[in-house]
C-alpha cells in the first residue's frame, strides 16, 4: 500500500484547524456565558456568582433567571446545530436546514393559528406547533419519494411549503385582532423569557436523546454522503435511516 505524504500532512492540517476552531468557539462561548450570568440591570461580580451557586442562595434572579436562560441558550444552539448538520450532510447541500424546506414553517403555521384565534396557553402552543413540525416534515419527504428519493425533489418541495406556509402565516396575522398580533410575533422571532427551571428538564431531554440518534446514525450518515446506491451495498437500510433523522430534528 503507497502512502502520500501530502495527503496525510493535509488530513493533519484539516485536524489541527479544527482543534483549533473548536477550542475558540469554546472559549467565546464561556466568555458569553460570563456575560450572560453577570451583565444585566444588576451587575454581579463573577465571585459572587460562584458563592450564590456554591452556598444555593435563594438569589432569583441568578438562580431562577440568568442560569435557566443560559443554559436553555446553550443547549437550543446545540439543537439547531445538530438540525443544520443534519439536514446539509443529509441533503449534500451546505444551505439545507429545517426553515428553508418548510418543516419550520409549518411548525409556525401551528403555533400562529393557536396564538390568534385559539388563544391557547404556551404549553399547548408548543406541544402542537411540534405535532404540526413532524407532519409536515412527513409530508414533505413523502412528497419527495415520489418514484424514489430524490434530494433535489425534497429541496424543491420544501422550498414551495415554506413559501405557502409563509403566505398562510400573514393572512393570519393579517385576519387577527392587533393585540393578539405581538404574542405571535414574539413567539416567531423566539426568546428566552419564557424559561423556568421547570421547563428545562423537557429541553434538555429532547436534545440529548436527539444527539442519541444522531450518534447511532453517525456510520449510516457517512455511508449516506456516498450515496443510496453505495450506502445500500454497505448495508444501510436507506429510507429507516433517512427518515429517523429528519424526524429526530
Amino acid at each position: 500500500m503507497i502512502k502520500n505524504p501530502t495527503i496525510f500532512q493535509g488530513i493533519k492540517k484539516r485536524q489541527k484547524r479544527y482543534g483549533i476552531a473548536i477550542t475558540l468557539m469554546f472559549i467565546l462561548l464561556m466568555v458569553l456565558v460570563c456575560l450572560n450570568i453577570t451583565i444585566g440591570e444588576k451587575n454581579y461580580s463573577l465571585s459572587d456568582v460562584a458563592k450564590i451557586i456554591i452556598n444555593g442562595e435563594n438569589n432569583y434572579i441568578i438562580m431562577k433567571l440568568r442560569i435557566p436562560r443560559t443554559i436553555a441558550g446553550i443547549f437550543c444552539g446545540v439543537a439547531f446545530a445538530i438540525a443544520g448538520n443534519t439536514f446539509q450532510t443529509l441533503l449534500g447541500n451546505p444551505l439545507a436546514s429545517p426553515d428553508i424546506i418548510g418543516v419550520s414553517s409549518g411548525s409556525t403555521v401551528a403555533a400562529v393559528y393557536c396564538i390568534l384565534f385559539l388563544n391557547l396557553n404556551r404549553g399547548l402552543v408548543s406541544a402542537i406547533s411540534v405535532v404540526t413540525g413532524l407532519l409536515s416534515a412527513f409530508l414533505i419527504y413523502k412528497l419527495s419519494c415520489k418514484n424514489g428519493f430524490s434530494t433535489n425533489r425534497l429541496i424543491l418541495t420544501g422550498i414551495g411549503a415554506q413559501a405557502f406556509f409563509t403566505a398562510l402565516i400573514n393572512w393570519m396575522v393579517m385576519r387577527a385582532a392587533e393585540y393578539d398580533v405581538p404574542t405571535a410575533m414574539r413567539w416567531m422571532a423566539g426568546n428566552l423569557n419564557g424559561i423556568t427551571t421547570d421547563t428545562l428538564p423537557l429541553l434538555i431531554s429532547v436534545v440529548v436523546l436527539s444527539f442519541i440518534i444522531m450518534m447511532y446514525c453517525n456510520q449510516s450518515i457517512r455511508s449516506l454522503e456516498l450515496g443510496d446506491r453505495y450506502a445500500k451495498i454497505l448495508g444501510v437500510n436507506v429510507g429507516v435511516i433517512r427518515t429517523l433523522l429528519i424526524f429526530a430534528q
